[in-house]
């Protein structure tokens, strides 16, 4: 009987095949459904604590890791983001995209074909940038 009970033990050990399948096969087979229950549960906890305590001891590790291995680009990033915040990173990752909207600019004008909207509105995102720009003084 204690052979049955301990594989009800490792059967739930693995997460959501206790409800679907332990207990109904172990209150099927003539076990306590209270005991299979119970024993099907802490079988299933002792597993989510494994996990939790395993993903703590394994961030903690990866954090020490990166700590280690910080570079000059990383560093420049890192007081970036502190100077300016959310709002700045969000203009300058824009910054870059200018000398694309411009050869996107000259391939209309190029091939004549006049699409208006997105000529429109590629120069509303650059007035855009630039008004960002202006108002944070970069």
């Amino acid at each position: 009987m204690i052979i049955e009970y301990s594989l009800v033990f490792l059967g739930a050990a693995i997460p959501w095949f206790e409800i679907a399948l332990v207990i109904p096969l172990g209150i099927i087979s003539g076990l306590n459904p209270i005991a299979v229950t119970l024993i099907a549960f802490i079988g299933n906890m002792v597993t989510i604590l494994a996990l939790i305590i395993g993903y703590d001891k394994f961030k903690t590790w990866l954090a020490n890791r990166q700590e280690n291995k910080k570079s000059k680009r990383q560093e420049r990033a890192r007081t970036m983001w502190n100077k300016y915040g959310l709002p700045g990173m969000v203009m300058l990752a824009h910054l870059h995209r200018i000398p694309y909207r411009c050869l996107y600019w000259y391939d209309i004008r190029r091939n004549q074909e006049s699409n208006t909207y997105l000529v429109y509105l590629q120069s509303c995102i650059l007035v855009a940038n630039f008004w960002c720009f202006y108002s944070i003084r970069l």
